[in-house]
This record gives C-alpha cells, sequence and structure tokens, in this order.
C-alpha cells in the first residue's frame, strides 16, 4: 500500500473515531501546552550558561519543531473538516431522500453529523490561538535571532 493512500485511510478512521481524534490533537498539543518549560530547559537564563549554548541554533530548533507539529495538527483538523462536511452533505441527502416514515432516524444522524462539524470548526479557531501563544512564548525568549 502506498504512504497517501495509508495516510488518507489513518486520518478517515481518525476523523471517523471523534474521541480518539480529539485524543491524538491532545497528546500533539503538549510541547504548546509546555512551551515555556520547554524553553526555559532548553535555552538558559543565566548569562554564564548561556554561553555554553548555541541560542541561535537552539531557538532556531524549537521554532522548526513547532513549525512541523503546527502544520502537522493543522492538516489533520482541515482534513476531518473535509471528511465531516462530506458526512453531513451524505446525511442531508440521506434524510430528503428518505421515506417519511424512516426520516427521524435520518435527522438524528443530520444533526449529529453538523454537530461534529460545528465542533471541528471550533476546534481549528482553538488551533490558532494555542499556536499564536506558543509563537509569542518563543518570540519572548528568542526574539533576537528571529
Amino acid at each position: 500500500m502506498s504512504a497517501p493512500v495509508m495516510a488518507e485511510e489513518e486520518s478517515s478512521s481518525l476523523c471517523a473515531d471523534f474521541m480518539k481524534f480529539q485524543e491524538v490533537l491532545k497528546a500533539q498539543r503538549k510541547n504548546d501546552d509546555i512551551i515555556i518549560n520547554l524553553i526555559n530547559s532548553t535555552i538558559p537564563s543565566i548569562e554564564s550558561l548561556r554561553k555554553k549554548v548555541n541560542l541561535k541554533s537552539e531557538c532556531l530548533q524549537i521554532q522548526s519543531d513547532l513549525d512541523v507539529s503546527h502544520r502537522k495538527r493543522e492538516n489533520q483538523i482541515k482534513t476531518c473538516i473535509a471528511y465531516q462536511a462530506k458526512h453531513v452533505e451524505q446525511w442531508k441527502l440521506a434524510k430528503e431522500n428518505a421515506d417519511p416514515s424512516d426520516n427521524m432516524e435520518q435527522v438524528k444522524q443530520y444533526s449529529s453529523a453538523q454537530r461534529k462539524l460545528r465542533v471541528l470548526q471550533n476546534e481549528m479557531g482553538v488551533e490558532e490561538i494555542v499556536q499564536e501563544r506558543t509563537k509569542k512564548a518563543l518570540h519572548e525568549r528568542c526574539r533576537e535571532f528571529f
């Protein structure tokens, strides 16, 4: 199986299981949540220790690692939004084409799919806030190198 197909299958299963999606997202945001500790442990604040560390290299490495992580999470969220939007459309069509006696189940599924889509769209806003906070913290300690 080729890598793009495998990645597509992985993201489909991740998007289908909303709880798993949130767990993965939470784990991936760990470095963003502890950015201050990460910076403090990597970039010394005591002047005598700062001379022993290549500060520019450390700052750029942290920034690079965070950029990769941010892009990956952003792409996962966008992929799941597209996946869920497709499901909303499918349930909408099913609801419209359903027998009136069976329509209630279709309406429930459609509403559920819409709710999940809104939560994912909100998650994109949360991601933007997390990234902005992380970039601000990094910039405060590494501003002389950016």
